[in-house]
């Protein structure tokens, strides 16, 4: 499944491997579901993260996502530069809506 999500470009960070494998009958099974947006932990630490090393950027957490705003584009650009290098447990997608 790796292999397959590595070939069209995605991270395996997607792949919620919480749950348990189900045996039974010599056949194991083990249903992986994918993770969709962040969780408010992760979204504090990456708006505390930006805080910190971006003071002219503006982090907002809306939900299960963090927008970031800021009046110059090179900045916007040090956030994702920044945000590329940190590992946090989860994905990031950067759009841009501009």
């Amino acid at each position: 499944m790796r292999k397959k999500l590595a070939g069209r470009g995605q991270s395996s960070k997607v792949l919620d491997l919480s749950k348990e494998k189900v045996v039974s009958n010599l056949k194991t099974t083990w249903e992986i579901p994918f993770k969709q947006g962040l969780d408010q932990p992760t979204a504090k630490q990456i708006a505390a993260d930006i805080r910190a090393n971006a003071p002219k950027a503006k982090p907002q957490i809306q939900g299960d996502l963090v927008r970031v705003t800021s009046a110059s584009k090179d900045e916007l650009q040090k956030v994702i530069s920044l945000l590329r290098e940190s590992d946090y447990d989860t994905p990031l997608q950067f759009v841009n809506y501009r």
